[in-house]
């Protein structure tokens, strides 16, 4: 696989760990085993054992029944960060040593030597844990801007779930569409950003109204007893919420 294929399969690859990390890392310890071998740096073999993988695998079924859950949500949003970040990282090395040639991380010590290489990697592991973050920043302003909807808790975890199976299987069983699954990746992330922003705005803007105060021009929230501004004292709305 040539440079652009690696960074791009590990930008997209990222991008879903920001969203199911156990899922996408169970994808791609199976894939590495079972279909395409992956040779790891030295000391990171174990991460291909069947122990380690029938882990992961566990851990991704409890990913896909908590994961949309609330208060699991909140409880764990950092930890849950730091998690796809770290996958994301394994995720580039893991496809970074996927290929025809067992000696890949050879060549890639070899290229070092000679100032190449190695950068490649860094910059797929780099992008891939950026891609990663801003992810999972991006699923957390969305899943509090459709919070409210019913179908969140019946039906996300699944579209969630096989658009992330579907991708990753896609970008490793054909990596040429991977340049174009980072691209809708990042943006559609873009779009859907844009989108929940403008969410958030409008509910902001409809749980708001102007102070009574003549000569104060500060939207308080409709439940306000006191305004922010001028401090003059208020009646609550009597439509908020």
């Amino acid at each position: 696989m040539n440079a652009l294929t690696i960074i791009s399969q590990s930008v997209a690859a990222g991008g879903l760990a920001g969203a199911r990390p156990a899922l996408t890392l169970a994808l791609l310890l199976a894939w590495s085993r079972f279909v395409q071998h992956a040779t790891l740096p030295q000391g990171m073999e174990w991460l291909q054992h069947e122990v380690v993988l029938g882990i992961v695998a566990v851990l991704a079924v409890v990913e896909h029944f908590v994961r949309t859950e609330p208060d699991f949500e909140e409880f764990m949003r950092i930890p849950n960060a730091v998690v796809g970040v770290a996958v994301a990282m394994v995720g580039a090395l893991l496809l970074g040593g996927m290929g025809d040639d067992p000696s890949r991380w050879q060549e890639v010590a070899l290229l070092h030597t000679a100032g190449a290489g190695v950068g490649v990697m860094s910059t797929a592991v780099l992008m891939s844990a950026v891609a990663s973050a801003a992810l999972w920043r991006l699923r957390a302003w969305a899943f509090e801007a459709i919070a409210d909807l019913g179908f969140l808790h019946t039906w996300w975890r699944w579209i969630e779930a096989g658009g992330v199976v579907g991708l990753v299987v896609l970008i490793l069983s054909l990596p040429v569409l991977s340049i174009g699954v980072a691209v809708l990746l990042v943006g559609g992330s873009a779009g859907l950003g844009a989108l929940v922003f403008s969410m958030q705005k409008k509910r902001d803007a409809a749980a708001r109204r102007d102070c009574p105060t003549p000569d104060c021009s500060y939207r308080v929230r409709r439940e306000a007893l006191l305004c922010p501004s001028c401090h003059a004292s208020l009646t609550p709305d009597s439509a908020a919420g």
